[in-house]
């Protein structure tokens, strides 16, 4: 079982030669008794399963190397046969300073984003920043295998954002290296080993795979680099690792998007039926949406919405003829804000069982008073963002070329509007930027058949970061506006 014997050589080498030192080390107890608890479920699913997957331990491997003061071992350590004999780069070229100023800005991009995916918060946004910087990267250098690289990043951070690879610490370490990259990049250093270093090279790779993306894009990034199609894909370790007992503070995040997944489909489709325009497909989706956010609760110790929702959908199942009583839409409107509520109270956090057991104890309308101000002003919030991003959406696709795609002649009053709310909420420094881009709009220099390309992508620059910005504002109030200055600079260079 190569999983095993990877794992407990390991182990085997660090008590053998540092089993003295560790005999004061307080935290190793605790570390080894997880270690075989984990190593034991292991051998449990490889009996169970007939397969063996030495990558469902890496994260165990890798803490018993740290004890053993050795350098983490990467997914691709596994996945050699899947991967080609050559590495994406072997040469880098000199940058100019225009390319070096981009660049610059694309890694103050990136490491606002990888500051917060560190810290778990507001990861969705935190990898929709970071591919963006990564996108900017691949559309200003010039060398093809170069920009083919940096192509393979933005499919791993796009496989970050779509959750089809998980945010562990093993891979947000390798995200680590991507922004000293950036760094020596910026600083116009030219040797390969510390610009494109052959591990991380081999590590990208390896996440492509593993992230198992079906996109066009990625199957041709696929083909250039000459992969070999994985057994296994991250999901599947993740969802395997929670078979051998792996819970976590990740986990929960996840649980708690999954959570908010689930109460916006669910929103969606309770709108369609006050709306009159439920067909009877959307209506077949009424009852497993109701039984997907009682499971979620239930799974992350929310007893109070597991209940609520567990009965709702017992009386859907028993309504007559599937029509659904009007008190019992109005109660699940109430319960989705009661939960929409409480997962405000939640963001950034990751309760204890004690305090899970208050958060139960409280009635629901308690939980909808505290927090009905901040829900009020995350809708404001998120129709801003909304705005933001459909703008960016319609000026990614004129970037790429793709036909029928153009800015109205009215697109400013966007800004308009994301400037007023945010001035509502005395969030004065995006405002501003939301008023500059509505002047920079009106100028109309983006609704000419031929818009400038550097123009419009240091516009794009403007967007992500104000999105950025007002997504992290969702959860706190008090968030760094550092990403805004990169707006700045973007607006005062397209003045």
């Amino acid at each position: 079982i190569g999983g095993a014997v990877a794992l407990f050589t390991e182990l085997e080498e660090l008590l053998k030669e540092h089993g003295d030192r560790l005999i004061d080390n307080q935290a190793f107890p605790d570390d080894l008794a997880n270690v075989l608890q984990i190593a034991e479920g292991y051998l449990g699913y490889v009996h169970k399963r007939e397969v063996d997957h030495p990558l469902l331990l890496l994260l165990e491997i890798n803490l018993i190397r740290g004890y053993a003061n050795k350098q983490p071992l990467g997914e691709f350590h596994f996945l050699a046969d899947s991967l080609p004999a050559d590495n994406v780069i072997d040469f880098v070229n000199e940058k100019s300073a225009d390319i070096r100023l981009v660049l610059r800005r694309a890694r103050h991009m990136f490491q606002q984003g990888l500051i917060h995916a560190i810290r778990g918060t507001g990861q969705s946004g935190s990898f929709r920043i970071m591919s963006h910087a990564v996108r900017r990267v691949h559309q200003t250098l010039g060398d093809e295998r170069e920009k083919l690289y940096w192509l393979l990043v933005f499919q791993v951070i796009e496989g970050f954002a779509k959750r089809a690879l998980t945010a562990d610490k093993t891979k947000l370490r390798t995200l680590m290296a991507v922004e000293r990259q950036l760094r020596q990049l910026v600083q116009g250093n030219c040797n390969l080993d510390q610009c494109y270093p052959v591990d991380l090279q081999r590590n990208m790779m390896a996440y492509l795979l593993l992230a198992d993306l079906q996109s066009d894009t990625a199957t041709k990034v696929m083909r250039q680099l000459g992969l070999e199609t994985c057994e296994v894909s991250d999901r599947q370790i993740a969802a395997d690792r929670a078979l051998l007992g792996s819970e976590g503070e990740q986990s929960f995040s996840d649980t708690m998007s999954l959570l908010k997944d689930k109460i916006d489909m669910l929103a969606s489709l309770i709108e369609l039926i006050e709306d009159d325009e439920l067909d009877q497909q959307s209506r077949e989706e009424i009852l497993p949406a109701v039984l997907g956010v009682a499971e979620i609760c239930g799974i992350s110790g929310l007893a109070t919405g597991a209940k609520l929702f567990g009965d709702y959908a017992q009386q859907i199942q028993a309504a007559a003829g599937g029509k659904l009583d009007h008190k019992l839409i109005e109660s699940i409107i109430d319960s989705i804000l009661y939960l929409e509520c409480l997962l405000l109270e939640l963001e950034g956090r990751v309760p204890n069982i004690q305090q899970l057991n208050e958060i139960n104890k409280k009635p629901c309308q308690e939980v909808i008073e505290s927090n009905i101000t901040k829900h009020a002003e995350v809708q404001v919030i998120d129709q801003s963002r909304a705005k933001l991003r459909e703008v960016m959406s319609r000026l990614t696709d004129m970037q790429e070329g793709v036909g029928g795609f153009s800015l109205d002649d009215d697109f400013h009053e966007v800004f308009d509007t994301v400037s007023g709310a945010t001035r509502m909420l005395n969030l004065d420094k995006a405002s501003n930027i939301a008023k500059q881009c509505s002047q920079y709009a009106r100028s109309g220099k983006l609704l000419t058949d031929l818009p400038d390309e550097e123009s419009m992508a240091s516009f794009a620059d403007v967007l992500v970061s104000l999105e950025y910005y007002l997504d992290n504002c969702r959860w706190d109030r008090n968030f760094d506006d550092a990403v805004l200055d990169i707006a700045e600079e973007c607006l005062e260079q397209l003045k």
